[in-house]
């Protein structure tokens, strides 16, 4: 088979996130004119290529990185952002309104929606709960839990 199943329209592809990255880097990069401009770039200047993620991202973090990769011929093994610190929920959480955040589908309901505002007051609540409960910064918690919203809920309130 060579034929792709889908294609995105061409408003589909100039309304995307990786066309508003690659139009970002053209003011710095000029050389990248097209998606596979853009891949080879990425190879051949990870180091670039990770950093402007970085900023594209506008990652929140509490201590800023001080290198962007170290040993990147070790994959796996390269360690990424070297000295910073983030919160994944933070930065997963950084919208606040009606977008929808997650679409969850499982055997009762049969669908679900969450957008991003529901997401932060589910996640908040349940962080409090935890709090609540005694969870405290450098515990671990453990859960055995099904492939649903409450899930991703319960995993970012840790």
């Amino acid at each position: 088979m060579t034929d792709p199943i889908w294609e995105p329209s061409k408003s589909r592809i100039e309304r995307s996130n990786m066309m508003r990255f690659m139009t970002s880097l053209q003011k710095q990069y000029p050389e990248i004119k097209n998606y596979q401009d853009l891949y080879q770039w990425s190879i051949n200047n990870s180091e670039n290529f990770w950093k402007s993620i970085w900023e594209f991202c506008d990652v929140k973090y509490k201590k800023p990185y001080d290198k962007v990769i170290v040993d990147s011929d070790k994959l796996p093994g390269a360690k990424w952002f070297v000295g910073s610190k983030i919160n994944f929920a933070e930065n997963l959480l950084k919208a606040d309104d009606d977008q929808l955040a997650i679409i969850g589908r499982s055997e009762r309901p049969l669908r679900s929606t969450l957008t991003f505002k529901q997401l932060r007051n589910k996640v908040a609540r349940m962080s409090h709960a935890l709090i609540e409960s005694g969870v405290k910064p450098e515990d671990r918690v453990a859960g055995y839990l099904p492939n649903i919203p409450e899930t991703v809920i319960s995993m970012l309130a840790t």
